[in-house]
């Protein structure tokens, strides 16, 4: 059954199978509210959230900000992929923020692990830095416990 007004649109049914939302045609499927896109599924199966410009061949593609929440211990899984981060100028590319650990947790806010089984040379963390114009006291790398700090100067 299907019933549209200016409310919106119900589809409902009762058939023995998964319901179908599609477009037979080699078109777009776009959703939308307030008289504009949000989502698009394009042909070849990407997802295009906020965006109707198909940015290649990703499978989905975000146009703004993305927040990912559930309860404590919730993870992220991406398996055989690698993360590519373009940062606006003057912002952090990686911020690892509100990091705690309570009672007697141990727990790292930075874990690599792999395997080096090769014989070529590695580098564990590589850092390519152009330094066209920084402060004397600009560091490379700096750690510290709120007391003590060990520092990577750039000198």
């Amino acid at each position: 059954m299907s019933e549209a007004s200016t409310a919106g649109v119900t589809v409902t049914g009762s058939l023995g199978y998964a319901a179908l939302v599609g477009n037979a045609a080699n078109e777009e499927l776009q959703f939308f509210t307030n008289n504009t896109v949000r989502a698009t599924f394009v042909p070849d199966g990407d997802f295009l959230i906020n965006s109707v410009t198909d940015q290649g061949s990703y499978k989905v593609q975000l146009n703004g900000n993305m927040y990912v929440y559930g309860a404590s211990g919730n993870s992220i899984t991406m398996d055989s992929t690698e993360i590519y981060m373009t940062n606006v100028k003057n912002r952090s590319s990686l911020n690892v923020a509100s990091f705690s650990n309570t009672g007697s947790n141990a727990n790292a806010a930075l874990n690599i692990s792999g395997t080096w089984n090769t014989t070529g040379n590695i580098n564990l963390i590589n850092s390519d830095i152009t330094n066209t114009a920084s402060g004397s006291a600009s560091n490379y790398i700096r750690i510290s416990d709120g007391t003590n700090e060990f520092k990577v100067t750039k000198s």
